[in-house]
């Protein structure tokens, strides 16, 4: 695999398993752990490193300088990359925080309490609850009209993003849902214990193709449009049985396996970001590691030659 070759590590920095990973708007990486640590890479270099109050389950950029941190200490560590220190701590659920996605100005969090909160991370105030769970919320994704919501209680939800009213819930999975994923207002997809993917079309809220990934559970997915003359969207997964799997939607119906690693890592793949142009995949893992892939969503036919080419 020539993507094993281009890969680069993020190492050293973390004692146990690296739970959450995030990559900012001018290419920063950040890490959060189950070491109750969070880092913020630029390449390969650590430029902030801070212990919070709990295990890091949830990160993400809160714009250029701001980094937030969803932990076991039910709260929001909103951190300034360039003073290293804490800026504020959002308080206000009563469970664990298991997930942090930014989008609109604004921070989004799911928690073990079963509710969505939503943030302004500029002054740390809570603009809106979102009761509408059974059971602990792991994951959410955020696009222009629509919020997706990931759960133990087996569905994924899709919500008007604004109104915060329930478009539908996805119940195909016989396990936990893990992970959602939402592309171009469109799609979503979400990933489950059941080891499988189910991927969905929001506005006729059919179910368009189950991916069964077979080895292990889905630990996360995302979405990703590349610009370049081929712009197929892609979606990606990472689970338990340390692959890194890439698919072409070209037809949404028809998903192409394009690119399946295996022994991404040297333990469970756990957290996976796209960089928003595209231009590398970061995945985290229980092996205390984090690994840069650039050109991953080049066509295998339109990658660079080899040294014999």
């Amino acid at each position: 695999h020539p993507e094993k070759e281009m890969m680069r590590p993020l190492a050293g920095e973390h004692s146990d398993a690296i739970l959450a990973v995030a990559v900012g708007p001018s290419g920063l990486v950040a890490t959060g752990g189950r070491d109750k640590r969070l880092a913020v890479w630029q390449s390969s270099t650590v430029v902030l490193s801070a212990g919070c109050e709990g295990i890091v389950y949830g990160i993400a950029f809160a714009g250029e300088d701001m980094v937030a941190a969803g932990s076991s200490a039910k709260t929001v560590e909103v951190w300034s990359i360039s003073s290293k220190s804490l800026a504020r701590t959002l308080t206000g659920h009563s469970g664990w925080v298991r997930c942090v996605r930014y989008a609109g100005d604004l921070l989004w969090t799911g928690s073990s309490d079963k509710t969505v909160k939503t943030w302004d991370p500029s002054d740390g105030s809570l603009v809106s609850t979102l009761e509408k769970h059974t059971d602990a919320v792991l994951d959410v994704a955020v696009s222009t009209s629509f919020l997706a919501t990931a759960s133990s209680d087996r569905a994924a939800r899709v919500f008007d993003r604004d109104a915060k009213s329930l478009v539908r819930a996805f119940r195909k999975h016989e396990a936990d849902v893990l992970c959602v994923a939402i592309a171009d207002d469109r799609l979503m997809a979400s990933g489950s214990a059941d080891k499988s993917i189910n991927l969905w079309d929001i506005s006729t809220r059919r179910l368009l193709r189950t991916l069964d990934v077979r080895a292990g559970w889905v630990h996360a997915l995302a979405f990703a449009l590349p610009e370049s003359d081929d712009t197929s969207l892609r979606l990606l997964a990472t689970g338990a049985d340390r692959h890194l799997l890439v698919w072409d939607l070209a037809t949404p119906t028809e998903p192409r396996l394009e690119r399946s690693l295996p022994d991404a890592h040297d333990g469970a793949v756990l957290a996976l970001a796209v960089a928003a142009d595209c231009s590398f995949v970061v995945t985290a893992s229980s092996d205390r590691t984090a690994r840069l892939w650039p050109d991953l969503l080049v066509p295998p036919a339109a990658a660079a030659p080899d040294a014999a080419g």
